[in-house]
């Protein structure tokens, strides 16, 4: 009984504490003056409950500034803070930029405020909120926003005009992003005023939208002038993009008319030997207009056809297969330039290296003295790379990138547009001071040229951060149109390039002495006269076959040919010891001095780790105002 008697008046102590109390707002109240000019004269009253959890400071509200358009434009509208209100007294506020939009910081960073309950009022304009319809506007009016982290017992949204007229239809949706719940009602009406409360509470990011339509004429229409700013706020960096990526287009297009467009080609009739002067590396040099693995491997059968290497092919084991191991001999026939200078590089002569990754980088120096001598002898003469309107192109592609760039945060974030202004006005300035440069004496020149650097500098300072504002802005659409260009100005690098008319004629010879190497079939060889099928003939033009591609055609062509040899007693080529012969498997013999010998040349002159394998139909949220907030 005694126990009984001590524990009522804690379980009475108990109830009679206070339960945790939740931070909330007790009520919002949006109240919207529409003015003549159509813009709007905004202020909400926002009742909370600090606890001291989210709201110490004070509290924030973000605004929405800019909305998605139609076709990927954006409608970006006017705000304007003009200051709040704590219980009654003026308090510090300051205005920040989101992604989208602003963010209002109410309170002072040095201060808590009381737990307790608080009335925050913020007073601020809004512009280009009035829809316009064909009978009539409307405004679509989002008050409390649908951001909030707090939940809202009340929300009210009253809506007054410039004049006292009759409303036209109305709605109001409550609820999370999208909800087209209604749980709110008319509470006053009377013209030209119009008062909705919502009958249940809100949850957090939950909201009240209002609609209301009322006569044309209340609020004066838009100029001329103002709907064009309009337009180049909303649609010019998408425009901008568009015009960006068509100048890209048609900088390409001239650049493939003078540069990069070929020369006619001739008749291709077949040949019976290849071009004089074209070695084997340097027909496929010639014919890829630039170096690659297939060119070096058919160097190294043609070194090895001359005398001066053995390609041994050397097993290592059943779990690691077969490697390649090239063996530099004291050939007595002289060497192509080209080829000279590639052996140099691997070994000397009575000395072997074998063709794996751990020797990279003497591979990788033979192939670049390859093509360096053979760039010499034949880039300029036979074809131009043009890789200037290349370079070009890539500098205009970023310069495109840049003026979207531009255009977006010109239209986005007026705070920044200077940078925009510093950049092109700088530009300029370097531009007219190289121009005037040319006339100038030699003092003049060098003064002038300080001038134009330090101009180029600035340019360049303030144009970088460009880029950062304008992805910032989460309005990537103008960006992403001038970069669907990227394609071409990458593959650039290999399709401008061109033949010369002196090359255009070698290349029809190529091509017909590729005729010649890829005919297999007998008949049609007896009605061009070739020369005889013999083994020499074979070896003599491997490489070359080789080069072209066509290495399987020429061996299978012999097959017969090096069968009756094998018959006779020869053992196959000195130059090449493998489990291929060529006697009694032309083709896969082929295959490994061809395709094999090209994949091996590849993995030796890589280096490690350079490459991977792996009216109603509305909804709560909608219109204009909106965002959120939450505390500090």
């Amino acid at each position: 009984m005694r126990t009984v008697r001590r524990a009522v008046p804690a379980l009475l102590l108990l109830l009679a504490t206070p339960a945790y109390a939740e931070e909330r707002i007790l009520r919002f109240l949006s109240d919207v003056q529409v003015e003549k000019d159509s813009s709007l004269e905004v202020t909400e009253t926002i009742d909370v409950r600090a606890e001291h959890i989210d709201i110490n400071h004070g509290i924030f509200r973000d605004f929405p500034t800019r909305y998605k358009g139609p076709h990927g434009s954006q409608v970006r509208v006017g705000f304007t803070f003009q200051g709040a209100i704590l219980d009654g007294m003026p308090v510090p506020a300051s205005v920040g930029t989101l992604s989208n939009g602003v963010r209002i910081k109410v309170g002072d960073p040095d201060k808590l405020v009381d737990i307790g309950e608080h009335r925050y009022v913020l007073r601020y304009r809004a512009t280009r909120q009035i829809g316009r319809f064909p009978n009539y506007d409307e405004l679509y009016w989002n008050a409390t926003g649908n951001g909030w982290m707090f939940p809202i017992d009340v929300a009210e949204a009253r809506i007054r005009l410039p004049q006292a007229v009759r409303l036209g239809q109305r709605a109001a949706y409550t609820g999370p992003q999208g909800s087209t719940a209604s749980n709110a009602e008319v509470i006053d009406e009377k013209p030209g005023e119009i008062s909705f409360r919502t009958t249940q509470p809100l949850g957090a990011y939950e909201g009240l939208t209002v609609a209301v339509a009322f006569p044309k004429g209340v609020v004066e229409a838009a100029n001329s002038t103002s709907r064009f700013m309009d337009w180049l706020a909303d649609r010019g960096p998408p425009a901008v993009g568009v015009l960006a990526l068509l100048g890209l287009l048609g900088f390409y297009y001239v650049a493939w008319q003078r540069a990069g467009r070929n020369p006619r080609a001739g008749t291709v009739v077949p040949i019976f030997e290849p071009p004089v002067d074209l070695t084997p590396a340097g027909m496929r040099y010639v014919l890829k207009m630039g170096p690659d693995n297939r060119g070096f491997a058919a160097a190294l059968v043609d070194m090895g056809i001359r005398g001066h290497v053995r390609l041994v092919e050397e097993e290592r084991g059943l779990l690691w297969g077969k490697q390649m191991r090239l063996e530099r001999l004291p050939g007595i026939n002289p060497l192509p330039r080209e080829e000279e200078a590639a052996l140099d590089q691997l070994c000397s002569a009575g000395e072997s290296i074998l063709m794996k990754q751990e020797n990279h980088a003497k591979f990788s120096s033979a192939k670049n003295a390859l093509a360096q001598v053979l760039k010499t002898g034949y880039e300029g003469r036979l074809f131009n790379r043009n890789l200037g309107w290349a370079a070009l192109g890539v500098l205009l592609f970023f310069v495109a990138i840049w003026l979207a760039a531009a255009a977006v945060v010109a239209a986005t974030n007026g705070t920044e547009s200077w940078l925009v202004v510093a950049t092109l006005g700088s530009v300029l300035v370097a531009v007219l001071v190289s121009a005037a440069r040319r006339g100038s004496k030699a003092v003049g020149k060098c003064l002038l040229s300080v001038v134009a650097f330090v101009a180029v500098l600035i340019a360049f300072a303030t144009g970088m951060p460009i880029f950062g504002e304008a992805i910032a802005s989460g309005w990537w659409l103008p960006l992403v149109i001038p970069a669907l260009a990227l394609p071409i100005v990458i593959s650039s690098f290999w399709w401008i390039a061109a033949p010369t008319k002196a090359g255009r004629v070698v290349l029809d010879r190529i091509a017909g002495f590729k005729q010649y190497l890829s005919i297999t079939e007998r008949e049609r060889l007896d009605r061009m006269t070739p020369l005889e099928d013999t083994p020499e003939l074979f070896e003599k033009y491997l490489p070359y076959a080789i080069a072209l591609h066509v290495e399987n055609h020429w061996a299978e062509r012999f097959a017969g040919v090096l069968a009756a040899a094998a018959a006779q007693g020869q053992t196959g080529f000195a130059w090449y010891s493998g489990s291929n012969s060529p006697w009694d498997n032309p083709t896969g013999f082929a295959h490994s001095v061809g395709s094999s010998l090209s994949e091996t040349v590849s993995s030796a002159s890589t280096a490690p780790g350079s490459s991977g394998g792996s009216g109603g139909g509305g909804s709560s949220g909608g219109g204009g105002g909106g965002g959120g907030g939450g505390g500090w």
